[in-house]
């Protein structure tokens, strides 16, 4: 319902892209980070990360002049199941039905008892495969009651449990108005009994769906009774599942009722997804269930649909179902959707031939075609001056002759628009070479429309797209050129450099290297020379030259990245730079034509320096990393970027603002079924997490904490009532009063110059509107998405209001290590700890110091040495949030709610603020301190135990005495 201009999304997930891809492998050498955004920017085939966009043609499934009105006359459809389903606007009565449909009822209708066949049906995405086998199966169900015959009547198979979640609540919104036809759903997800369902929310469904596994095993009522066994009530006509519950299914005894020679069809939908191993595992179960049911393959009618199902060869397909439900080759029958072009009128062209000029130059439709009406159903846009402008602008595209034939008084846009370009010869000639070509690059299409190929085609035939797409006759109807969009984008995966500095290729690393190019090759594609891999040391951005050593030759280090982001486990490689170093460890001679290298330089050799770490910053090896960007952060940015740029879902006076995003939604799919179940909560956290991300950083730049009006305010505060403390004639009550006053005012002070307290963000946060938009899962588990109205997510945002602390505290209690961006690592927030700058070194310690510089320093570094010390601590999870809140952390590898001690370390909630040797840590880091201010090795390391131990002891009394009224991030010390 939303218009997408494919260019402008496209340079959007490009520009996001490539920031990301920027900002995640920073380089201080802008010559570098310049190379490598114009790769990541450039064409697919130079390492652009995002690809051409590509239309295919997503032309509807050819009708039949048949619809279920017509079956029920001819006595091959049940009339009460087509009122049902004409009720429950799932299938309309009269509506036609496509060929496969009507094929698919026929072949399962045609089979005898012992005899039934199995049905393959491809079709495209969106063409009606559910309803092929849906209405097949409810007909057989309703003309052949259940009668005593123990177990479920048919059996629905799905490779995930997403799938199996979508088709149930398919199915219910079909037969929640009988009760003839019962169904279940059986997965990990569905509760043992009612309490456990009322427990997990699960509203109590209609009478047609069973709610819980003891009341499809007949061991529970509807409404939660329980049953003895001797009197056990219905099984399930229909069990909606995946594979590996059927399996658990047939090994239960519990789960034995659900298995019987009742059973009449079993379907695989997605059957695209069984292939290879899991294809004979699926055999071999389907036949373990025949064997539970006392019955044969051929007693039962089965099902496979698929859009996608091997090459499309029928004699393929009937062979793959021949095998998978173990059944002669002359009972399967394969059933193959076709596509149908649009009944369109004969073409009518207009004075001119239109120009790409000229149709990116016109105005045609302002605003959406379809909203939504009062009840939350899709209408078509009743707008009479869009469609007056329009008449005027689509005289470009088809004659006036054709136009003045049409309606008047027709206001509808979408309706105007499909009746005028149904003669248009240049729409045509867009589906004409969409339905021959399937698929085609977007600005090949604009080359085939316009006859040639120019931003200016590009950008026209994407106009002819979204205006076509808006044509049509009914909400829900097929629009005029039917079509989809695709674009493929990938991760950064590496980087290689030529090693012949006369490269002829772009994007050289002159003057002592060739071209740079992304991912990874032995050889330059330009020169032939040889390559070496670029990698970034991650802690100051030095880049090096990386390779492994194969003998013979130095070529480039491939890179063993697992997601997250962890190169312990790849192969030793040599660190590399260009030329001569102090901090070498050796000299290595590379040939650039073989990539050969020598200990000795002879004519035309590369002579690079070999490191053991960063020759810039001194960071071990293990700091050298890849230019890399992990698909699951790149998929999230991705995700958000596409949800960013749709529009609004157009509904009437606001009615948007209470939907989640504002009603635009984003379908996310994988074959892997592994991967499906990671992607749902990993798009869902990561956008959460950024949608408080930007709440906070709104809060903070709209908040006034630290303005200098209030800094000022609360100044003359402090000063009027220490005058008043002076008045001599106080009573000690009133005195008290102002003491009191004082301190907060004080306190206020403190936090207004730091920058606020968390309290005062919490506050700040609470107020910003896209925090509606945040899940309050407390309250929300086992809801029904029924259950989703506008109260309803009223009352979540004032819940999530309540969590702000908590929000606040999840991305700034602990600081997570640099390689993940945080609001902390990106610099848009800092944590401070006010009252430290208050604090001095204890005159005891000082004394100890052998000179009089050495203290000095010491003074100077006081606080930031605190506060580093506090960063630890809360690197180490010794803060709180408050005693539940700490058990269900879940940012970062370590919870928090520690207590951190000074020498003792006894338990898993401990930590040693002071190391026992000077390797750990903080020792380590004092240590460091101590040096810097001037005093010898030796003796800093003994200090630092000292140093140390005064620092903890400070801490500690100044954490007992509390430095602001509202510390809501607590040391735990």
């Amino acid at each position: 319902m939303a218009q997408l201009d494919a260019l402008d999304l496209t340079d959007s997930l490009r520009r996001r892209m490539v920031d990301f891809a920027v900002d995640d492998n920073f380089v201080r050498d802008p010559t570098l980070g310049e190379i490598a955004r114009r790769i990541w920017s450039g064409p697919p085939n130079r390492g652009g990360l995002i690809g051409d966009i590509w239309v295919e043609g997503a032309f509807p499934s050819k009708t039949t002049p048949t619809s279920l009105d017509d079956l029920v006359s001819d006595g091959k459809f049940h009339a009460r199941l087509r009122d049902v389903l004409d009720s429950a606007s799932a299938m309309p009565g009269d509506r036609k039905l496509y060929t496969h449909q009507l094929e698919a009822i026929e072949k399962a209708s045609s089979g005898t008892p012992g005899n039934r066949p199995a049905v393959v049906v491809t079709a495209g995405t969106g063409a009606g495969k559910t309803e092929a086998f849906l209405l097949p199966i409810l007909n057989d169900l309703y003309q052949n009651p259940p009668q005593e015959s123990q177990g479920a009547k048919c059996i629905i198979l799905y490779p995930m449990n997403a799938l199996v979640n979508d088709q149930v609540d398919r199915l219910y919104a079909w037969l929640k108005e009988q009760t003839q036809v019962t169904l279940f759903h059986f997965t990990s997800e569905t509760p043992e009994d009612k309490r456990r369902a009322d427990g997990q929310g699960v509203p109590i469904w209609e009478p047609c769906r069973m709610r819980t596994r003891q009341e499809a095993r007949g061991l529970e009522s509807h409404t939660g009774e329980r049953i003895e066994e001797e009197h056990r009530g219905p099984t399930p006509d229909i069990v909606i599942t995946n594979y590996s519950m059927l399996e658990y299914m047939l090994c239960r005894p519990q789960d034995s009722v659900f298995f019987g020679p009742g059973l009449r069809a079993i379907v695989l939908d997605e059957a695209h997804l069984y292939t290879g191993t899991l294809a004979a595992e699926i055999t071999l179960l389907l036949r373990r269930l025949f064997l539970r049911c006392g019955l044969r393959s051929e007693d039962v009618l089965q099902f496979a649909t698929s859009a996608t199902l091997g090459t499309g060869d029928p004699e393929e397909l009937r062979s793959f179902a021949s095998t998978v439900f173990s059944k002669p080759a002359e009972m399967a029958h394969v059933i193959a959707g076709e596509p149908a072009k649009a009944s369109m009128s004969d073409s009518s062209p207009p004075k001119a031939t239109p120009t790409a000029e000229s149709i990116v130059a016109g105005e045609y439709l302002e605003g959406p075609a379809i909203v939504e009406d009062g009840a939350g159903s899709p209408e078509l846009t009743v707008n009479k001056s869009v469609c007056d402008n329009l008449r005027s602008s689509l005289a470009a595209l088809v004659s006036d002759g054709h136009l003045q034939k049409l309606d008047p008084n027709e206001n509808r846009p979408a309706v105007l628009l499909h009746n005028s370009l149904s003669a248009a010869p240049i729409i045509h000639q867009l589906e004409e070479i969409l339905w021959n070509s399937r698929h085609i690059p977007l600005a090949e299409l604009g080359e085939q429309i316009f006859g040639e190929q120019t931003g200016q085609s590009t950008r026209a035939v994407v106009q002819l797209l979204q205006l076509s797409a808006s044509a049509r006759l009914e909400p829900a109807s097929y629009p005029l050129v039917p079509h989809r969009i695709h674009v493929v984008t990938r991760p950064v995966d590496g980087l290689t450099v030529c090693l012949n500095a006369g490269c002829i290729g772009p994007d050289t690393l002159l003057p002592l290297l060739g071209a740079v190019a992304a991912g990874y090759q032995d050889t330059c594609e330009f020169c032939g020379s040889r390559t070496l891999s670029l990698e970034r040391c991650r802690n100051c951005g030095e880049w090096l030259l990386v390779g492994r050593d194969t003998g013979e030759v130095i070529a480039p280090a491939l890179p063993m990245v697992r997601e997250d982001g962890d190169e312990s486990q790849r192969p030793q490689r040599l660190l590399l730079t260009v030329g001569p170093s102090d901090s070498a460890d050796a000299a290595v001679y590379i040939d650039p034509a073989t990539g050969e290298h020598r200990g000795s330089g002879v004519l035309g050799t590369v002579r690079m320096a070999k490191h053991i770490g960063c020759p810039n910053c001194d960071s071990d090896g293990a700091d050298i990393a890849s230019f890399y960007s992990g698909t699951p952060l790149t998929l999230s940015i991705l995700a958000e970027t596409l949800l960013s740029e749709m529009t609004e879902f157009p509904a009437k006076e606001g009615g948007n603002n209470w939907l989640p995003a504002r009603g635009r939604r984003l379908l996310a799919f994988s074959d892997s079924r592994r991967e499906a179940a990671r992607l749902g909560p990993l798009l869902t956290n990561q956008h959460e997490q950024q949608l408080v991300r930007a709440a906070i950083v709104e809060a903070l730049e709209d908040s006034a904490l630290g303005d200098e009006g209030a800094l000022q305010s609360v100044c003359e505060d402090i000063d009027l009532t220490e005058r008043r403390l002076n008045d001599s004639n106080l009573t000690s009550g009133a005195r008290h009063r102002l003491e009191t006053q004082l301190i907060k005012l004080r306190d206020e002070l403190t936090e207004l110059m730091a920058g606020g307290s968390v309290y005062d963000w919490a506050k700040a946060l609470s107020r910003r509107e896209s925090l509606s938009q945040v899940l309050d899962r407390p309250h929300a588990i086992g809801d029904s998405k029924d259950n989703w109205t506008q109260l309803r997510w009223e009352d979540n945002r004032r819940n999530v209001v309540t969590r702000t602390h908590e929000l606040l505290g999840r991305e700034l209690a602990r600081p997570i290590r640099r390689s993940v961006n945080t609001l902390e690592s990106l610099g848009l927030v800092e944590v401070t700890y006010p009252g430290l700058e208050q604090l001095e070194p204890p005159a005891q310690f000082l004394g100890a110091l052998p000179t009089e510089s050495l203290r000095q320093a010491v003074s100077q570094s006081w606080t930031d040495l605190l506060a580093s010390l506090c960063d630890t601590l809360r690197t180490e999870g010794a803060i709180t949030l408050g005693d539940e809140l700490d058990d269900t952390y879940n940012f970062g590898r370590l919870l928090i709610g520690r207590w951190a001690s000074a020498d003792d370390e006894r338990g898993a909630r401990l930590v040693r603020f002071i190391g026992v040797t000077n390797r750990q840590g903080r020792r380590s880091f004092a240590t460091e301190v101590l040096k810097s201010c001037g005093m010898p090795d030796s003796q800093a390391k003994a200090t630092s135990e000292d140093l140390l131990r005064t620092c903890f002891t400070q801490l500690l009394e100044a954490g007992r005495s509390g430095f602001a009224s509202k510390p809501r991030l607590e040391s735990k010390v």
